[in-house]
């Protein structure tokens, strides 16, 4: 079973205050894999307990042309994704570290 939850991270700038929300899915083996939204671009994420492991930074555009496509892979570089069988499968330097369905993007990407 995915786990889905959010985190609310708050950065005070000078006279505002700056607040992102960010849609976290447990992979497994602490793993988690995170979108994160700022303005129109996004980063993908994934964390190895809690730390920053590896992020791609895309737009939201791309993202959805992803997921709606038939296209099977996305990304060069140390974080890939990977559709097979109503999964995506997360790559970190060409390696599985984890996968989740295809319903859950659209929980990751509405904020």
């Amino acid at each position: 079973m995915t786990l889905l939850y959010n985190k609310y991270l708050f950065l005070p700038n000078f006279e505002t205050l700056t607040f992102y929300v960010m849609n976290f899915i447990k992979l497994g083996n602490n793993h988690t894999f995170s979108v994160e939204f700022y303005g129109k671009k996004i980063r993908l994420v994934v964390y190895e307990d809690d730390v920053e492991k590896v992020c791609r930074k895309s737009t939201i555009k791309s993202l959805k042309d992803f997921i709606q496509s038939d296209e099977n892979h996305r990304f060069k570089g140390r974080l890939q994704l990977s559709k097979t069988g109503g999964k995506t499968v997360v790559l970190v330097k060409g390696i599985s570290i984890g996968n989740f369905g295809d319903e859950d993007w659209e929980k990751l990407i509405s904020c």
